[in-house]
């Protein structure tokens, strides 16, 4: 069976002086039975992170712990927020937040996935974006770039020996020596909590009436544009029973109505 990780050899950027390029192997499964999570290797195929505590309904805290069980970063969704807004803290505290992550809602920019400010109290600097995140998580292919578009870490596949590809629930974090390896481990539990397909799911339904209702409003124009046309020509000159309902929105067809 091949091994999920290799053999092979508090701020958010920190000096590049004996750092180098950091190659984790993530894995999307808890080392706790009946658990969801993330279970983390580093290059040399030590344990490095673990994520065990969230499971199904209770999605709203992720701790980032490392090997021995220690919290290191809390993951906490923000409240009362339309789209995915997601704040970081250090260890379990529940104040003073490090940096945000909120979701990117732009249809016509879909290749964006996320933007990452940072949250110091009474300062201007919490409305600067420091981090993009662009690519597809679903495709296990994203790339995070900097604010001067410098690109600070990558999630994409794991190839096996021999070529062979794991499954998207196995994928690579590699990242460069001037962003912290807990920070971008903190910054993929966010992009799984946002895109995965459960999280989608769960991020329709909380939609709820801003999607179902104009779909049923722009459903029952389409159904009335489909009688209107069917009445004019059965009917002829006659204007339709339902003419006084049909959406406006859609324009009245009152040009395939005769008059004489």
């Amino acid at each position: 069976m091949t091994k999920v990780y290799p053999n092979t050899t508090s701020e958010l950027l920190k000096p590049v002086t004996d750092r180098h390029v950091e190659v984790l192997t993530a894995w999307r499964k808890s080392l706790l039975f009946n658990c969801h999570g993330f279970t983390v290797f580093d290059a040399k195929g030590s344990l490095l992170f673990r994520v065990d505590n969230y499971v199904a309904g209770n999605t709203g805290e992720i701790v980032l712990m490392d090997a021995a069980g220690k919290p290191l970063l809390a993951i906490r969704r923000k409240k009362l927020s339309l789209w995915d807004h997601w704040m970081v803290f250090d260890g379990e505290t529940t104040l003073n937040p490090r940096f945000s992550v909120k979701r990117h809602v732009n249809f016509l920019n879909s290749n964006t996935l996320a933007h990452v400010t940072p949250c110091n109290i009474g300062s201007n600097s919490n409305k600067q974006v420091i981090y993009n995140i662009m690519g597809s998580y679903l495709q296990r292919y994203c790339i995070i770039y900097d604010n001067e578009r410098h690109q600070v870490a990558e999630i994409k596949r794991k190839e096996a020996v021999g070529g062979a590809v794991f499954g998207s629930d196995i994928f690579q974090l590699v990242v460069q020596p001037d962003l912290d390896t807990d920070v971008a481990m903190s910054l993929v539990i966010v992009l799984d909590q946002m895109f995965s397909s459960r999280s989608l799911l769960r991020t329709v339904i909380a939609a709820g009436p801003l999607i179902y209702f104009p779909l049923i409003w722009l459903l029952k124009g389409i159904v009335a544009f489909v009688e209107c046309h069917g009445s004019f020509s059965s009917r002829g000159n006659l204007l339709p029973e339902n003419y006084s309902r049909f959406p406006p929105f859609l324009g009245r067809p009152d040009h395939l109505i005769r008059w004489d």
